[in-house]
């Protein structure tokens, strides 16, 4: 298998339909942060689980809270479409029936986990939105980075200009700072990233292709 580079430039047309679909609250922020405040007109956000199992304690009360912090990120990035499916946390890969619902193919971009994700409630999502756009050529999958960060990155998305914006909507979750200092380490694997392209700060992601997808582009590599 050939490796990618960073080659090119993620790019979003003002009538784009982006649809980022996080498997918990702040994810979607972690991996696409400077994406949905450059994008917040363009930019869906569903949240797949109630995260009321990253620590000990009453879960309703924990639903809340990230209930509030996702408001509260959405708010400040200005993204009017958002959702949380609350399905219980760390039972997203018994659940995920329940993406039938988002409804994909109305969508030009679907944004995912990337396949190195290593949390039970991360890697499981790839294989499933694959298998629902198997026969679907318009909508592309992509993928970012929040656990594991990607081995083969070919797109870029340059948030030099909003690493400041992004940094505060991550500290909104303010039960996930208080366990990892998240702000910090995704500043600085997006500074990394940046290195790149000789940007300051860059969202890395990589496009995958469905089914159909494969076998339409095996057909232009034999026209040529």
């Amino acid at each position: 298998m050939s490796v990618r580079t960073i080659s090119k430039p993620l790019i979003i047309n003002p009538d784009d339909k982006c649809l980022i679909i996080a498997p918990h609250p702040d994810d979607e922020t972690l991996g696409c942060g400077g994406l949905l405040i450059k994008h917040s007109n363009n930019c869906t956000v569903v949240v797949l689980t109630d995260g009321s199992k990253f620590q000990k304690g009453n879960s309703e009360q924990i639903k809340k809270m990230r209930w509030e912090e996702l408001k509260s990120a959405m708010e400040f990035a200005k993204i009017k479409d958002y959702k949380n499916l609350m399905i219980r946390d760390k039972t997203l890969a018994k659940n995920l029936r329940k993406l039938k619902s988002l409804h994909l193919k109305k969508y030009d971009y679907v944004f995912v986990p990337n396949e190195y994700e290593n949390h039970i409630d991360h890697k499981c999502i790839l294989a499933k939105v694959k298998a629902l756009l198997r026969f679907h050529p318009k909508t592309k999958i992509i993928c970012y980075e929040v656990w594991s960060p990607i081995s083969n990155p070919d797109l870029y998305f340059d948030i030099s200009d909003v690493i400041n914006q992004k940094t505060e909507m991550i500290m909104l979750y303010k039960s996930q700072q208080e366990k990892n200092n998240y702000a910090e380490k995704i500043t600085a694997l997006n500074n990394y990233r940046g290195l790149a392209k000789r940007k300051d700060y860059m969202e890395a992601y990589v496009s995958v292709e469905s089914f159909l997808q494969k076998v339409l582009s095996l057909f232009d590599y034999k026209k040529t």
